[in-house]
């Protein structure tokens, strides 16, 4: 494809001055699975994109909020109207870059990963007071979750045995 306005690079080791130079990003996937992390970094640099449902999975847009969902049918018209309207393509920078720092910044991921380990912790101590002698050969063991899991393996020290016994969880 040759366009006067089109650039392909290859490879770069950097991909922040192209994001910057950019008026708009396009993603339209079609098929896919988990977080989109190329929408995610469009995102973070406030970048307005224009995507197809697939390609803005994960990463909580809100049509016309912080960036732009179309079918793959009707792209075209819709980027030609972005590109028409780059006012439009605008307005969205600021809360694309919002979006990014409330959810996909590393603080935001460490605390809600804190919580998750907090709450481990805990239905693992709930589960050493439940359970004085786990079996760890693979059989069921209950988590105090209620429904039995089966061990894989891992094991953790319950403390408050002080006996050296260990627990065993899936994982």
């Amino acid at each position: 494809v040759h366009h006067p306005q089109i650039t392909f690079t290859g490879l770069v080791d950097d991909t922040r001055p192209y994001f910057e130079a950019a008026d708009l990003a396009i993603n339209p996937m079609l098929s896919g699975s988990g977080t989109n992390l190329k929408q995610v970094e469009y995102l973070a640099m406030g970048l307005p994109t224009l995507a197809t449902p697939v390609g803005m999975r994960g990463s909580a847009i809100a049509h016309k909020q912080q960036g732009f969902i179309s079918t793959l049918e009707d792209f075209p018209a819709q980027l030609r109207w972005l590109v028409e309207h780059p006012e439009v393509a605008a307005q969205v920078r600021d809360k694309a870059r919002l979006l990014a720092t409330q959810r996909f910044d590393w603080s935001v991921i460490g605390a809600k990963m804190r919580q998750v380990y907090q709450y481990l912790e805990h239905q693992h101590l709930r589960s050493c007071l439940q359970n004085p002698d786990p079996p760890l050969d693979g059989s069921l063991v209950d988590l105090g979750v209620n429904k039995p899991t089966v061990s894989r393996g891992m094991a953790v020290p319950c403390p408050e045995r002080n006996s050296g016994q260990i627990e065993a969880y899936d994982y």
